[in-house]
């Protein structure tokens, strides 16, 4: 089981999770997914690792509910458990897999997020500014109130 140790609603039908999964946060990079599944009559859902944390060995997920089982995933609550939590799973950002960072630290890295878009930008932009690499990010949505991540300035470059 996996449990549930935060969860804080974003936006409107947007949630953000930060679920224990030990395996998981030890060997994932931006750009890697999860499956989750509440419990056995649930479907598997592919979800984007938005952050980790691989001291408290949690993975952050946000989920938009748009149907039956994200509607069920959105009920759940600080202290519930997911059944399974598979991953890592996909390959990693490039910019993670990039061999010479300091031609990576000349660039101009720019970032457009739109909406449920910016929750893989977020480990990207993260990753990069921990490795001294500085990126500019650009984020959108249909109303201001589907903004989320706004608040992270430590990492990104707001304008």
């Amino acid at each position: 089981m996996y449990k549930i140790v935060r969860k804080e609603e974003l936006a409107a039908n947007i949630i953000l999770m930060d679920v224990e999964a030990p395996r998981v946060a030890k060997t994932c990079l931006p750009g890697q997914f999860i499956i989750a599944r509440i419990d056995e009559e649930g479907e598997r859902i592919p979800l984007t690792i938005c952050d980790y944390d691989r001291k408290k060995a949690t993975i952050t997920i946000v989920v938009q509910t748009i149907g039956a089982s994200t509607l069920r995933m959105n009920e759940l609550q600080e202290g519930d458990a997911f059944l399974d939590f598979v991953g890592p799973l996909g390959k990693p950002s490039e910019f993670c897999l990039e061999e010479n960072l300091e031609e990576t630290k000349k660039k101009n890295l720019v970032f457009i997020a739109g909406g449920l878009g910016t929750a893989p930008v977020y480990p990207q932009v993260k990753w990069l500014h921990e490795h001294g690499v500085d990126a500019t990010v650009i984020m959108g949505s249909r109303t201001k109130d589907l903004l989320f991540y706004i608040d992270e300035r430590s990492v990104c470059d707001h304008r």
